[in-house]
């Protein structure tokens, strides 16, 4: 009986993590980065963030830095980069029952 330490099952599941999601797209044709959120009746819902690299996605109210890809990811603060950011509108939910 082999026992492996907890530092080789992580390793194992990392890459197998990581080989699946390179496979992966991006189909809901989300923003790259932050970008701001509105709901379906208009209403500002924050700021989204979306890594194309790692699969992270935080729909609303993202918090000022994301840690992802060993990276930490700044919101933008200026006016003309908040002005600039691409605007995602969130749909319905379909469920599958």
């Amino acid at each position: 009986m082999s026992v492996e330490t907890i530092d080789k099952q992580y390793s194992k599941l990392a890459a197998e993590v990581d080989a699946f999601n390179t496979t992966q797209t991006n189909p809901a044709n989300l923003p790259i980065g932050f970008h701001k959120v509105v709901t379906l009746r208009g209403e500002d819902a924050g700021l989204g963030f979306y890594c194309d690299a790692c699969k992270l996605h935080i729909v609303a109210n993202a918090p000022s830095e994301v840690r992802h890809c060993r990276q930490v990811s700044v919101a933008p603060t200026g006016w003309l980069a908040r002005l600039r950011m691409k605007t995602r509108r969130l749909g319905y939910f379909r469920s599958r029952i």
